[in-house]
């Protein structure tokens, strides 16, 4: 059962499964109710509840769980959803601000479309940023969904000193889909070490692996000309890593750097072994003048291309026609803006490997949100 608005919101189910499996490892268990033995699983409420995707995963991890949505159709359906899941059907209609029920574990969703159109301003949102966090001291702990296009500072600028949290950016596919703030029981660090970021990215690759990073951004320092003509493998980091800050940490941890200021592909000498970037061994490169490139291509037998991108005003597919090679086999070429001027990679394709939604715009990938 969905309403249109209520589907377009809804978490994807891997996403949910991985919210409720954080809160049942990290909530404490609720004290035993009146004349019985023993303590019982966190109860949860899920007070912006939409659908009931976060709701039935809460659920399926053996929590209790309340569902609340303002909307009365919108909660007849997360009733019927969680029914037809097998899961008791706790499903109120009830302002998030004005909670029905006493728990320890909060889980909301603000609304970005309140005036009709989607607002990047946590401050138009309903309930806003600033009542969800005056509510979210409330609880033990609270799980806060927000726009994966949200900006770190602005919003570590936002939150009070003394609140333990953690930010995780979220991806699906090598989708950014949503960034979780967690806080109190659920930040899943000690109360002094406030702001830690996190990377959760599902279901990467034919293998549906999942790839973790956390700490605090680092800056680090782009490959000079001379080391970009001597990389031997060209990776493209997951757009979670890109909107976290964590490029920079990540590259340490794999010894490798990005080939340029402000460019988001990291470039290195060894194949890299993470979930959290796609890699492509380097067979050659050189300028991005057309006549360089097809004279590339040629040492390589290859005639047409596929063309991916950072950095550079043309389109793709104009690329891929200027760049047509008189070869008999196919070729990927990766087209990059370097310090000075743009650079054309000839790269070993993997079959099935498709540019996937990567940016253009160094630090700004596209996003379902934007």
């Amino acid at each position: 059962m969905f309403t249109r608005k209520g589907l377009e919101q809804a978490t994807r189910a891997p996403i949910a499964r991985a919210r409720a499996e954080r809160i049942a490892r990290l909530a404490p268990p609720s004290a035993a109710a009146p004349g019985t033995s023993g303590a019982s699983a966190a109860l949860c409420h899920d007070a912006t509840c939409g659908l009931g995707a976060d709701a039935i995963a809460l659920a399926a991890a053996g929590l209790r769980v309340v569902a609340s949505d303002l909307d009365l159709r919108t909660a007849v359906c997360a009733r019927a959803n969680l029914a037809a899941a097998g899961h008791p059907q706790w499903a109120l209609v009830a302002d998030a601000l004005q909670a029905p029920l006493s728990a320890s574990i909060l889980l909301v969703d603000p609304d970005r479309r309140n005036t009709g159109r989607r607002s990047l301003e946590p401050e138009s949102w309903s309930p806003t940023l600033t009542e969800t966090l005056r509510l979210a001291a409330r609880y033990e702990g609270a799980c806060i969904k927000l726009a994966p296009s949200i900006e770190a500072a602005d919003l570590h600028a936002a939150l009070p000193p003394d609140l333990p949290y953690t930010l995780e950016w979220i991806s699906h596919s090598r989708e950014l889909c949503e960034v979780a703030l967690w806080t109190g029981c659920l930040a899943g660090v000690p109360s002094v070490d406030v702001g830690i970021h996190e990377v959760l990215a599902l279901e990467v690759g034919p293998q549906a692996t999942t790839g973790r990073i956390s700490g605090r951004p680092v800056e680090v320092v782009s490959l000079p000309p001379s080391g970009v003509s001597g990389i031997s493998w060209l990776c493209d980091p997951d757009p979670a890593v890109i909107r976290s800050g964590l490029l920079g940490l990540l590259s340490l941890e794999l010894g490798l750097a990005p080939i340029a200021p402000r460019l988001a592909w990291l470039g290195g000498r060894e194949q890299p072994d993470s979930p959290l970037l796609r890699s492509w061994r380097v067979l050659d490169q050189t300028s991005a003048d057309p006549k360089r490139v097809r004279a590339m291509l040629a040492r390589h037998d290859i005639g047409p291309v596929r063309v991916m991108k950072r950095g550079h005003p043309d389109r793709p597919e104009a690329l891929e026609r200027r760049f047509r090679g008189r070869g008999s086999r196919r070729g990927l070429v990766a087209v990059a803006r370097l310090e000075q001027g743009h650079a054309a990679f000839l790269l070993e394709d993997a079959p099935g490997e498709g540019p996937g939604l990567v940016g253009d715009k160094g630090f700004e990938p596209p996003t379902s949100s934007l």
